[in-house]
C-alpha cells in the first residue's frame, strides 16, 4: 500500500528492521507485528474490512493468512452455539 510516495522509506525500514530483529530472534521479521495486529484486533471485534485497511492488505485471501485462530478462540465459537 502506497501512502504519499511513502512505498519506499516503508520497503527500506522493513528491510533493515528484519536483518536486526533476525539477530535477536531468527524466526521474526515484520510480518509478524502485521500478524499480531490483525489477530489482536479481530479478538476485540474490529469488522474485517477495517483491520483490512490497517494493515494494508487488499485481498482477503491474503488476510486472512495474517489471522491466528488459537485453541481458545476456536473453543469460544463452539461454547456461543446455543
Amino acid at each position: 500500500m502506497q501512502l504519499l510516495g511513502q512505498e519506499r522509506p516503508a520497503n527500506e525500514w522493513s528491510r533493515l528492521y528484519n536483518r536486526h530483529a533476525k539477530k535477536v530472534w531468527s524466526d521474526m521479521h515484520v510480518h509478524c507485528w502485521r500478524a499480531y495486529v490483525v489477530t489482536e484486533t479481530a479478538r476485540a471485534g474490529i469488522a474485517e474490512e477495517v483491520r483490512m485497511r490497517l494493515v494494508g492488505h487488499v485481498t482477503r485471501t491474503v488476510h486472512q493468512g495474517y489471522n491466528s485462530v488459537d485453541l481458545g478462540r476456536l473453543q469460544e465459537a463452539v461454547n456461543a452455539i446455543p
